[in-house]
């Protein structure tokens, strides 16, 4: 008889949402970037031009809130824009970033990652110039900021090669350059990543979704104790070709949301509302 009125609790508690989330574990949600959203519970900067993985540029990118992403047209997005050290888009790129660090130190064991991007680029004199790979690296809140696990990007370049499965990292998936993106990544339980999905619509109109590992391997972080989350780009140099309809001249990208919650059969276990916590922001136009 105890037995059975145990169990009855038990499920009684968890059809209520009775049994908490772990003290630790993170639910953050920016569902647009029409102002900067840095408060307590995190905080939004550039990464310096000699930290972290930045290479070739001289100063920190400059983070611009309310922009309307080019061409695709979707409103409130974050532009990072940074001027490369060395102008000659043909054989010289670029890495910049941004980075989300706590107010806490969360665990992001088993959590889900989505964010939506635009990578712009084009063709100049039969050179693809703009943006080439997006990589998402969550780093430990350590001196030495070990990597916990990172997802890395190509983009289709426009063309020149095939989007999908990724043409240029075997097994991965790559991203549309001049359309939003959405990226869901599993973070899975580290240090190995977890798996990743980019969906969308591509310039044409047409509905993608890809689903490949894209993850590397950094340096042996603890996920239990993350601190930051670093977004990086790395394109290679307009110098001074603008790119019809792309923003200001250097090289430019748009984000639009980053949520991250425990992953999903955790928040249905729990009672949570799954479905709001995940919900992709719609395009704009």
């Amino acid at each position: 008889m105890r037995i059975r009125q145990l169990v009855i609790w038990a499920c009684c508690a968890l059809a209520v949402g009775v049994v908490a989330l772990p003290a630790s574990a993170k639910i953050l949600t920016i569902s647009n970037f029409a102002n900067d959203p840095s408060g307590p519970g995190f905080t939004i900067s550039a990464i310096g031009a000699t930290e972290g993985r930045s290479s070739n540029i001289s100063n920190p990118p400059e983070l611009t809130y309310g922009v309307t992403s080019q061409p695709d047209g979707t409103t409130n997005c974050l532009q990072m824009r940074w001027d490369p050290t060395v102008n000659n888009e043909t054989t010289s790129s670029a890495t910049a970033g941004w980075r989300l660090t706590f107010g806490t130190d969360p665990n992001l064991v088993n959590h889900v990652l989505t964010l939506s991007i635009n990578p712009p680029g084009g063709v100049v004199n039969n050179n693809f110039v703009g943006i080439a790979s997006v990589t998402i690296d969550i780093l430990d809140n350590t001196l030495a900021k070990n990597s916990c696990g990172a997802w890395d990007f190509n983009t289709d370049q426009m063309g020149m090669v095939v989007a999908g499965p990724d043409p240029l990292a075997i097994g991965g998936a790559s991203l549309y350059n001049n359309v939003q993106n959405t990226v869901t990544i599993n973070i899975g339980n580290g240090p190995v990543a977890g798996s990743a999905t980019v969906s969308g619509n591509d310039r044409g109109g047409n509905a993608f979704n890809f689903t490949a590992p894209n993850n590397i391997f950094l340096g042996g972080g603890n996920l239990a104790n993350a601190g930051f989350i670093d977004f990086y780009e790395n394109g290679r140099l307009r110098g001074q070709v603008k790119i019809p309809n792309q923003g200001p001249l250097g090289d430019v990208n748009f984000w639009d949301h980053v949520q991250l919650t425990p992953e999903p059969a955790t928040l249905a276990l729990l009672g949570f509302g799954v479905a709001g916590l995940l919900a992709r922001r719609r395009t704009r136009k």
